[in-house]
């Protein structure tokens, strides 16, 4: 957002107090749009960081791409993810679970998997959001550890899957 608000505004001011011309804007405009998508080029790289892997806590943003994180945290216990544009999928099979898990999802125009291992109870709140379709769970048992996905989004899908199904769940995902 800043990124983007402060050059727009900058550009209006130097057009306003004079400083660039009207008859200097097709010189301008080409420059800006490179300068635009070398922007949006790097928002949408992806910059390793050799420690995600084994890190407790997750915040994730994804725009403009796919990502994939397997989880080796010892002890996981909560995620924030956001995408934009673009899909994200966060394997916990290998994650040590503490015994409630959030997964915080806000997504617009995305889609997002989290993979459990077998024996995990997946529970969703969706909040303002009026759905029909829900997040494949497992039937609980009386040792099974919790995992909440807290699901926001617009023109998204989320799906919570286990690791006792070959492949995600059949028929709809859960649409926002």
């Amino acid at each position: 957002g800043p990124v983007i608000i402060i050059p727009a505004g900058a550009s209006l001011l130097l057009v306003t107090f004079g400083y660039v011309r009207r008859s200097d804007f097709p010189l301008i405009w080409p420059a800006a749009l490179a300068v635009t998508g070398y922007v949006v080029a790097l928002a949408g790289a992806d910059w390793p960081d050799q420690r995600l892997p084994y890190q407790n806590e997750l915040r994730q943003l994804v725009f403009l791409r796919g990502k994939h994180v397997v989880s080796q945290a010892p002890e996981f216990w909560r995620a924030d993810i956001t995408v934009f544009f673009g899909s994200f999928q966060l394997d916990l099979r290998d994650a040590g679970l503490y015994r409630r898990v959030v997964v915080n999802v806000t997504a617009v125009c995305g889609s997002v998997d989290v993979i459990v291992g077998p024996g995990i109870t997946i529970n969703e709140r969706r909040p303002f959001l009026l759905d029909r379709f829900g997040v494949e769970t497992q039937p609980p048992d009386g040792r099974s550890r919790k995992l909440t996905i807290n699901l926001l989004g617009i023109f998204a899908t989320a799906r919570g899957w286990s690791a006792s199904l070959s492949r995600p769940p059949s028929g709809p995902p859960s649409e926002l």
